[in-house]
């Protein structure tokens, strides 16, 4: 055999052996071939024959892999390959620099000076009096205005770092790193105050004998110079606002029930850390017919706030600090795997497993809580293809145990049915019900529950010292969901929609009881809902030179109680003792209650003897909180590599408790139109007939106590003060420009955007936005009492990918 046959035989082989890899030939191979491949524990053996035994390849292979050695051992062809190793490194780059400006504020006068009506005239009242009220005399001619000077333009500058590695094996994935970097510095609106963030994570990952292993590590370090746990910047807003156009001091305070806003934020002492780190481990392995994946991770969280007031505040004279330390540990196992079974073509099936155990620790000064809990699932699912359609089913059930319920949960079912018509036209409908339990976060502070034991008068003496009690011996919560999805899809167009219900049993809430916080299972309450949306893709306009992208969803939903424990209908769930949230059974979730003006049987107001409608000061349901619907409209416009995008959000419906405007008013730093005279209420008197007295609203002849607003209280009457929070809303506007370079390694693509978030507000409710919510607390979404304003940000970012 001459050279050029054994070179052409070494070059065809591979695709022979590869077309021989699922059905064992009887090659004819001359002896020299064999003798070049051969072992050497079979180069004189003269009893072997090619011929008695097929030769079948040992390992993966395929043509296009390199080829180091071939041998043949044992009747089986053992091909070493030539590992070809290859590096790639990619990353990214990005800078971001944020303006913030503070949008709207309540409108207050600037006329009417410190004081109030003494002996028929409207007399100044100085600091010195202590006197509280702006229903004084008018500003002197050329006297200078007081502005509240805690506001200033906010600013951000962050910076972040990607860079990827991966070693490829024969153009597989052998090793993978990859690391973040991170930090940013923040000027706030609010002066003396700046925010700062320094985080790094990193990721290494190989596959090793099938299976993938992956660790990873993150670490994140936040710091704040004030908190607002207790409400402080709240409290700084709110003596900003009331302080009396007249005053002009920068450090020292109007009144000693008041405080100047600068003293407050000038050398507070207070500050904020925060250091969080979390390690993880994931190994998984796939298989034609199986698979599993295991999850480790421990976290560890430390926040260490100081908090407090200096002496000569307003309600703690002698000051107050407290340094809040708070240490959670937790660690997350999580275990899934998969059996695939296939009955044939069409029929194919699945057996899933999932477990998860989390021990869970959370340390708060003196407060320690613990929780193991343990949640195991198995189910099974089968699905039947066609060209045409493909239906399934999956069903299954959950066990739940954990250390801190009386009772361990061993069923908790759920089942998912669907079918889905493949084509041009693809349309799905799904089925669902789903059963599991859940509880409170151990690690989730309820310390604002503090504040249901103040009305919104006392809001500056609210200072959160107390936590929850524990979380043992509890109820879990029950959840039951039904669902169901129609969805379709036709070339761009994708259109969606849900419909939804869900029974929630014995729902956990924190409640103020004997001087000290409970979380107790108090409510029973039902969610239903429609989700829609809409999205249409890449839709060529003007010829195609311009295409679009647009998006919109609609959102509507009701939560109502069912049933409350005995004892404990109206109980607050955010808020203060006078004007909250509550649990109120036939009513919504979250129901603001307050006190309403007296009404007769035709529910017209009662007027009393001087003239003003009389106030029942028992709680009654005076708004609802949850919005009508919620549409959102986003549209993207593609032009070369500029893209130009837009978010639209509309929010119809929603009462919300101005009660930032009831204390204006009480205290005369409203715009209110305090000149009005001859005023008569609609309404009728005790005795049943139609009222017909005349009032004004500001009298200097009376005391100033039995004027329109200070006769109610600092509050009011909450009634009066439920606004509709509907609104329409310019989320984000940004314009992007994309820069690719085809020719050259690196950079390989840059992006320019700017962009201007929460850019128009249009709204009838008078506060500074429906949105923001008190004293940053999640849950009090419908309550306005100095709730910080919003801002509008101005942003440009670059990216750079390598």
């Amino acid at each position: 055999m001459n050279r050029t046959s054994i070179t052409l035989l070494f070059i065809l082989t591979p695709f022979l052996l590869y077309a021989q890899s699922t059905h064992p030939v009887e090659p004819v191979i001359s002896n020299d071939y064999l003798k070049l491949i051969a072992s050497p524990g079979r180069q004189h053996d003269s009893s072997y024959s090619m011929r008695k035994s097929p030769l079948v390849i040992d390992s993966y292979f395929y043509p296009s892999m390199p080829v180091k050695k071939i041998r043949v051992v044992d009747g089986k062809l053992k091909i070493t390959r030539n590992d070809a190793y290859r590096l790639a490194l990619g990353g990214s780059l990005n800078a971001a620099l944020e303006y913030k400006t503070i949008n709207r504020l309540p409108a207050l006068q600037e006329q009417y000076v410190q004081g109030r009506s003494v002996n028929g005239e409207l007399v100044y009242r100085g600091p010195e009096t202590n006197e509280l009220l702006s229903y004084g005399p008018s500003l002197q001619p050329g006297a200078p205005a007081y502005h509240h000077p805690v506001f200033r333009t906010a600013r951000l500058f962050s910076q972040a770092f990607n860079l990827q590695a991966d070693l490829l094996k024969n153009n597989l994935l052998a090793w993978n790193f990859d690391l973040k970097l991170g930090q940013s510095k923040e000027q706030t609106f609010i002066r003396e105050n700046e925010n700062s963030s320094k985080s790094m994570a990193f990721t290494l990952g190989a596959m090793i004998k099938g299976m993938k292993i992956s660790g990873s590590y993150n670490y994140l370090h936040t710091r704040f110079t004030n908190s607002n746990r207790n409400g402080f910047l709240n409290r700084v807003y709110q003596n900003a606002l009331l302080t009396p156009v007249s005053f002009g001091d920068p450090y020292t305070s109007y009144s000693s029930l008041a405080d100047n806003p600068n003293f407050l934020l000038r050398n507070s002492g207070n500050n904020y850390f925060q250091t969080q780190q979390n390690t993880g481990l994931i190994i998984s392995k796939w298989h034609q017919k199986y698979e599993y994946k295991l999850t480790q991770s421990y976290e560890n969280i430390q926040e260490n706030s100081l908090e407090g007031y200096k002496p000569g505040t307003a309600y703690f004279p002698a000051g107050i600090t407290f340094q809040r330390n708070k240490h959670d540990a937790n660690y997350f196992l999580h275990a899934n795997g998969l059996y695939r079974i296939s009955h044939s073509s069409r029929l194919n099936s699945e057996i899933k497993g999932n477990y998860t155990l989390r021990d869970l620790r959370s340390a708060i000064n003196t407060y320690h809580y613990q929780r193991t809990a343990q949640q195991a699932t198995l189910s099974f699912a089968t699905r039947y293809n066609t060209y045409d359609i493909e239906t399934g089913i999956d069903a299954g059930n959950r066990i739940y145990l954990s250390n801190t319920l009386i009772n361990h949960q061993y069923f908790s079912p759920s089942a998912n049915i669907y079918a889905q018509l493949k084509g041009h036209l693809k349309l799905r409908a799904n089925a669902s019900y789903n059963q599991y339990y859940s509880e409170l976060p151990v690690s989730q502070s309820l310390s604002y529950a503090n504040l249901f034991q103040y009305s919104s008068a006392q809001a500056m003496q609210y200072f959160p010292l107390k936590e929850v009690n524990g979380y043992d011996k509890m109820r879990p919560v029950t959840n039951r969901e039904w669902t169901g999805v129609l969805s379709l899809t036709f070339k761009h167009l994708f259109i969606s929609g849900e419909v939804f219900l869900r029974d929630v049993q014995d729902e956990m809430f924190p409640v103020y009881e004997n001087n000290a916080i409970v979380l107790k299972n108090i409510a029973d309450h039902r969610k239903t809902g429609i989700d829609l949306s809409l999205q249409l893709f890449e839709t060529g306009i003007f010829n195609r030179r311009f295409s679009t992208t647009n998006r919109l969803s609609f959102y509507a939903y009701n939560d109502k109680v069912t049933q409350v424990a005995d004892g404990y209908n109206f109980s607050p769930i955010a808020g203060f003792s006078n004007v909250r949230k509550a649990l109120v059974k036939g009513e919504v979730l979250g129901a603001i209650v307050g006190n309403t003006y007296e009404r007769d049987a035709n529910q017209q107001l009662i007027i009393g003897p001087d003239g003003f409608p009389l106030v029942n000061d028992r709680l009654s349901v005076i708004g609802n909180p949850i919005p009508d619907l919620v549409i959102k409209m986003s549209h993207d416009l593609h032009w070369k590599q500029l893209t130009f995008g837009i978010d639209w959000e509309w929010k119809k419906g929603g009462d919300v408790w101005n009660g930032t405007q009831a204390a204006l008013d009480y205290y005369g730093r409203s715009d209110a139109n305090r000149h009005v005279k001859g005023y008569v209420f609609p309404g009728v008197t005790t005795d049943g007939h139609v009222n017909t007295m005349p009032v004004d609203f500001y009298n200097p002849a009376l005391p100033v106590e039995q004027n329109r607003w200070v006769r109610y209280g600092e509050s009011g009457v909450a009634e009066a003060y439920i606004q509709k929070g509907d609104h329409l809303r310019i989320n984000n506007l940004q314009l992007s420009w994309h820069l690719h370079f085809k020719h050259i390694k690196s950079p390989q693509k840059i992006t320019l955007s700017t962009y201007i978030s929460n850019l128009l507000l249009w709204t009838a409710y008078k506060g500074v936005d429906p949105n923001q919510v008190l004293y940053d607390q999640t849950n009090a979404g419908g309550l306005d009492f100095f709730n910080l304003p919003a801002t509008k940000t101005y942003g440009f970012n670059v990216s750079l990918q390598f």
